[in-house]
């Protein structure tokens, strides 16, 4: 189905919290290990249409790092590419999910530790033959990094410790067979994960519109549909939806980002729109802002930020609902060992206005 040329400004938003989105930074303290610590509040949300479309430009990470020809060699690799991301709150840490091109020495992806949110390099290491997005839970006094391992399995490894670097780290624990399929996204939050399969129950191959519900041991804990205008598709039958490249649990809603890869300068269609959505625990679409990708890339240009291309790469959302979100806005040009990915925070009140990008009304 077309994507619409009018938007849906969504004014079903959420109940506005409490407390007002922009106070939730008076929340955070330093704890002793300097990581900031967060206290659980309400979900942070868009409190008018202008929200869905300031976006405020809280770090820039490289895209490289000083391991990376280390990590070339090691895994017989041209390139690495990120894929996904997410943060340990209690240490102020960041993961970053990077897969190599080619791994004939089968060590699988590597993860990138950087600082929280500044981004300074602090190592990597690999997880072996696990794929798709990843998380972190707190569990009996240790830190789980959590992804999916072989084609139907989940894996947790422990990084309570930060393994050495450019090691290959085994997960701690295993639960094969437990997917019904191999999954693109995943999320966790209270004990919950939420985890899609290629496949729905009615048999509709590589659509991304069934997820399932697991508590921590992956038992099953009942399922959530979307739609297909919601979730995008992998197959050929969708490339004319915007592409769903991040998807959270934020609490009281899914918090979800929208752009696949754009290349300036291609002509930019309304499949390749990007943005954020928000859905409702029922499976209802709340709010979404939708942009052309060249011009979001024409407001980044006026705040002096250079692009050679624009892809989401990941979301994620704080203890005390904030969203996050990860993009990729440089690749393969001198100079990417200092800059390459943006990190966005979401709903905070200030920011860059991306409003002139938006979808025609």
């Amino acid at each position: 189905m077309q994507i619409q040329k009018t938007f849906r400004y969504g004014l079903l938003f959420l109940a506005i919290a409490t407390h007002q989105a922009h106070a939730r930074d008076a929340k955070q303290s330093i704890g002793s290990s300097g990581a900031q610590q967060f206290i659980a509040t309400q979900s942070v949300k868009p409190e008018s249409r202008l929200d869905l479309f300031r976006w405020e430009l809280l770090s820039q990470w490289p895209i490289g790092f000083p391991d990376l020809e280390a990590a070339k060699r090691w895994y017989g690799a041209d390139n690495f590419y990120p894929q996904d991301f997410t943060v340990d709150e209690h240490r102020g840490l960041a993961f970053i999910n990077y897969g190599p091109n080619k791994d004939p020495n089968a060590l699988g992806q590597l993860v990138v530790v950087r600082r929280w949110p500044e981004g300074q390099y602090v190592s990597s290491f690999a997880v072996g033959k696990s794929a798709g997005w990843l998380w972190v839970e707190h569990q009996r006094g240790r830190t789980l990094l959590v992804k999916r391992l072989g084609g139907r399995g989940m894996g947790k490894w422990d990084i309570s410790e930060l393994p050495p670097n450019l090691t290959l780290v085994d997960p701690a624990e295993r639960y094969d067979g437990k997917l019904t399929d191999a999954f693109v996204y995943g999320t966790y939050r209270d004990g919950v994960a939420t985890i899609n399969g290629f496949s729905d129950t009615s048999g509709n191959k590589r659509q991304l519109t069934f997820f399932r519900k697991f508590d921590e041991n992956f038992t099953g804990r009942g399922a959530v549909r979307f739609s297909r205008d919601q979730m995008g598709s992998l197959g050929p039958d969708g490339k004319d939806l915007p592409h769903v490249q991040g998807f959270q649990d934020a609490g009281e809603y899914y918090f979800l980002t929208v752009g696949a890869i754009y290349k300036p300068p291609g002509p930019s269609t309304a499949g390749q729109a990007m943005g954020i959505r928000t859905i409702n625990k029922a499976g209802q679409t709340i709010s979404e802002g939708l942009m052309m990708p060249d011009r979001f890339l024409d407001v980044l240009k006026r705040q002096g930020i250079m692009s050679n291309r624009i892809e989401g790469e990941g979301a994620w959302v704080s203890k005390n609902g904030t969203p996050y979100s990860l993009w990729v806005n440089l690749w393969n040009l001198p100079g990417t060992d200092q800059s390459g990915l943006l990190v966005f925070r979401h709903f905070s009140g200030s920011g860059i206005d991306f409003s002139d990008a938006a979808l025609p009304k």
